[in-house]
C-alpha cells in the first residue's frame, strides 16, 4: 500500500509540474514582455520569507541565486532597492499538495501530507510594487541534502529567467 502511494505522490507531482509547465509556455507564447524586465540595467535581489526548513543555511537559496545572476552578468546587482531598475524576490516554498487520511493497509500511518518543494522568483517593479513576472523551479527529493538538487533548480530557473529576458 505505502508503495501505492508513493507512486500515487509522483503522479500528482508530475501532474502539477506539467499543468504549472504548459500554463507558463502558453503565456510566454501570447503575452507580452512588460518592458521594464527587457530593458532593465540594475537589479536588487530580496532574500523573501519561505519555508526554508530543511536547511541548516536560511540564506542558502538567496545565495544560489545571488551567485547565478552575477555569473550570468546581465544586469547590475545593487545592494538598496532604491537604486534598482526591478527587484527580484527569491525565496523556496513547499506547499502542501495532498494529505492522506485514510488508509486501508494496517501498517499504514495515516495523516501523512505530500508537499511540492519549489523555488520562487517574482520579479517587482520597484516603484509601484507591481509584480511583473514569476518563475517557480522545482527542487528534487531529499531537498537539501545535496547541493545538486538545489543547482539544479537554479540552471532551471535561470533558464527560465533568460528567456524573458532575450525576448526583447
Amino acid at each position: 500500500m505505502l508503495r501505492t502511494m508513493n507512486r500515487a505522490l509522483l503522479v500528482a507531482a508530475a501532474v502539477v509540474a506539467l499543468a504549472t509547465s504548459l500554463t507558463a509556455q502558453k503565456t510566454q507564447d501570447g503575452a507580452p514582455i512588460p518592458s521594464q524586465i527587457t530593458s532593465a540595467k540594475k537589479v536588487f535581489i530580496s532574500n523573501t520569507v519561505g519555508d526554508d526548513l530543511y536547511s541548516s543555511d536560511p540564506s542558502q537559496v538567496y545565495s544560489a541565486f545571488y551567485s547565478a545572476m552575477k555569473n550570468w552578468g546581465r544586469y547590475d546587482l545593487v545592494s538598496s532597492p532604491a537604486n534598482a531598475d526591478l527587484i527580484f524576490e527569491i525565496s523556496f516554498r513547499e506547499p502542501v499538495v495532498a494529505v492522506a487520511v485514510t488508509s486501508s493497509a494496517a501498517n499504514v500511518p495515516v495523516g501523512g501530507s505530500y508537499t511540492n518543494p519549489h523555488v520562487r522568483l517574482v520579479i517587482s517593479d520597484p516603484r509601484t510594487h507591481v509584480s511583473l513576472w514569476w518563475f517557480i523551479a522545482h527542487v528534487r527529493q531529499p531537498l537539501f541534502t545535496s547541493e545538486k538538487n538545489l543547482d539544479h533548480s537554479m540552471v532551471d530557473l535561470m533558464g527560465q529567467l533568460k528567456q524573458i529576458v532575450s525576448k526583447e
